[in-house]
């Protein structure tokens, strides 16, 4: 049986050639994912749309360089948009002043539900953020638990726990 992605390969070694049907059709077949990626990341229509517009722009420039060896044509897509979608978060100012208001204020359940989707009922504040800072602004469990003092294992298990209780609230969500 043939893998949807090997057709994939050969439209995007038509698309280095500069074929725009052959582009339209890769176009067709991988931006749901990577559009559907940017959305979840981002929840503003607008801002995913100009990422996917940037994203498929490199996908024209550098087909090319693609190869196969380095993942399917979907996967490559998809690391495309989630390095633009991290670069986009990364170029925004810090926000360690906002985490460190919403705490103090006791209004972060509300700001977190709002800002990524899931409603929070349960578990601390710090396991979000961990996995905001973790996710969202790329950083790693290493640079976390050095920026706030603790250890890796700590932010690890935090973020396991975050990510658990994200589970949970969108499976209830979902009954």
């Amino acid at each position: 049986k043939a893998d949807p992605d090997d057709h994939l390969v050969a439209v995007l070694c038509s698309v280095s050639s500069g074929s725009r049907a052959a582009f339209a059709e890769f176009y067709d077949r991988t931006s749901p994912w990577a559009c559907d990626l940017l959305m979840q990341m981002f929840g503003d229509q607008r801002v995913s749309d100009e990422l996917a517009r940037s994203v498929y722009r490199e996908v024209w420039a550098c087909a090319p360089e693609y190869k196969t060896e380095n993942g399917s044509p979907t996967a490559w897509v998809i690391m495309i948009a989630h390095r633009r979608a991290i670069e986009k978060i990364r170029s925004r100012p810090r926000r360690e002043a906002l985490w460190s208001s919403q705490e103090a204020s006791g209004s972060a359940e509300e700001a977190h539900a709002c800002k990524d989707g899931f409603s929070w009922s349960t578990g601390d504040c710090r396991a979000r953020r961990y996995l905001y800072q973790g996710y969202y602004c790329g950083w790693t469990q290493r640079q976390i638990a050095h920026r706030d003092g603790v250890t890796v294992t700590l932010v690890r298990s935090s973020i396991k726990s975050a990510v658990l209780t994200a589970r949970a609230s969108q499976q209830c969500s979902l009954m």
